[in-house]
């Protein structure tokens, strides 16, 4: 993952991130309406996270993450590399963005819910 487009995410506030989600799993012909955006891109987050999940826990490099707290950008690159699969190309590093924030031990299981 480009560390441009990690940079550019990583300190986006969750709504930002969420809209950004929505114009680029829509390509921009989508809600035009920034709350509708936000709605469109948290309930494809929500609707996907099992998906999402599947995608990410089961990898070795995402339990070592959990372990050693690495550095975020690092984490953010090795999570979007697993979303791909479930995602768009330019979503994978928003969608990995947001779940870094949703937190990797709440997802996998070992966190709270």
């Amino acid at each position: 993952m480009m560390d441009t487009e990690i940079a550019s995410r990583i300190d986006l506030d969750e709504d930002s991130l969420f809209e950004l989600l929505s114009r680029e799993l829509t390509l921009g012909v989508g809600p035009q309406d920034p709350a509708a955006r936000r709605a469109f891109g948290r309930a494809w987050f929500t609707a996907n996270l099992g998906r999402l999940r599947a995608a990410v826990c089961g990898a070795p490099a995402i339990t070592a993450f959990r372990a050693d707290k690495a550095d975020v950008a690092t984490t953010i690159s090795a999570v979007a590399d697993l979303v791909a699969s479930v995602t768009s190309a330019p979503a994978a590093c928003t969608v990995a963005t947001l779940l870094v924030r949703y937190g990797l031990n709440r997802l996998c299981g070992g966190g709270p819910a």
